[in-house]
């Protein structure tokens, strides 16, 4: 019964990212739409003179591990500042790791909306946004949900999860208001009555106005720019993915715009990132204040002046 189940699982992940209609465009031709080369560079630079794995100082616990709903927080190490990287501006909810499998939702907000995630299924999350004003509330179901973010008067949704294989999306929600309403206030109710619906009731949630997918790799396309995604970091009105090749410490950097084309980015970097606590643990950031620094613990990106810097503390 238990294999029987997670095939289940598989087959339905696999079917609500793979099976998309026309209204959320050719996923397994985005990877062909080319443009000219990213004008973004990349440097790598390695911090060596970080004392960093022994004091793992940008792990914050929030609850005793004996918790089975404890949450971790990771920031930024609190000795970066000292080499010229400003972190003042980092949020409570940079980064947060929910132990457990169906824990209470993580939230963030803007000026406007409230924004709920919370695991759904698996490799899949329930994002729910909730007007501050009117305090009416919408929702979608996504990819594993890893990031998002504000873009060009857009929320862009990055999922990534891997396990038998590895799934990827980028959705952008221009219009939170144009997403399927709710009157449920218990976000784990929520959940607990949309698994029960019917696969084609699912299906249009997932296909449903206002939710765009702009970006989608599954293991086939994973294997012309990568095997693992190793991080990301909004770039203008784009979003720069970082990818791990297989078996090896090499990394190649793709732009995926808002128009849904890609970009190759003519960098191939030798060195390791550790970011493996944002690949195969439940992490997602939310908000963040300023995009153009994101902080992976032991990896930092920095985007300035179009040169993207990953700094490796290790």
């Amino acid at each position: 019964m238990k294999l029987l189940f997670c095939v289940y699982l598989s087959v339905l992940f696999f079917s609500l990212f793979s099976c998309q209609n026309d209204k959320r465009v050719e996923n397994e031709n985005s990877l062909s739409i080319q443009r000219e080369k990213s004008k973004l560079v990349v440097e790598y630079r390695i911090l060596s003179n970080v004392k960093y794995l022994e004091d793992r100082n940008c792990i914050e616990k929030l609850a005793s591990c004996k918790n089975p709903k404890a949450e971790v927080r990771f920031l930024f190490p609190k000795n970066i500042s000292e080499l010229g990287l400003d972190t003042a501006y980092q949020e409570d909810s940079y980064f947060i790791h929910q132990l457990g499998v169906f824990n209470k939702p993580i939230f963030n907000e803007d000026e406007n909306y409230r924004i709920y995630v919370m695991t759904f299924d698996y490799m899949v999350s329930l994002v729910v946004f909730e007007d501050k004003r009117t305090k009416n509330r919408t929702f979608t179901i996504t990819g594993k949900a890893k990031g998002i973010f504000w873009i060009n008067s857009s929320y862009w949704i990055v999922g990534n999860d891997c396990h038998m294989g590895c799934s990827m999306s980028i959705e952008r929600i221009k219009d939170p208001k144009l997403l399927k309403p709710t009157k449920e206030q218990n976000l784990d109710s929520l959940r607990k009555q949309l698994q029960r619906l019917p696969y084609e009731e699912k299906m249009k949630i997932v296909r449903q106005e206002g939710d765009e997918l702009l970006f989608s790799a599954n293991d086939t396309l994973y294997n012309g720019i990568g095997k693992k995604l190793s991080g990301f970091i909004p770039y203008q009105n784009s979003m720069i993915l970082v990818f791990e090749q297989y078996k090896s410490n090499k990394y190649r950097f793709i732009q995926v715009n808002e128009d849904k084309s890609v970009e190759h980015i003519d960098s191939l970097v030798n060195g390791k990132f550790d970011t493996r606590q944002f690949s195969e643990d439940d992490m997602i950031t939310i908000l963040p204040k300023n995009q153009s620094l994101i902080s992976l613990c032991q990896t930092i990106f920095k985007i300035e002046n179009d040169t993207l810097f990953v700094y490796s503390l290790r």
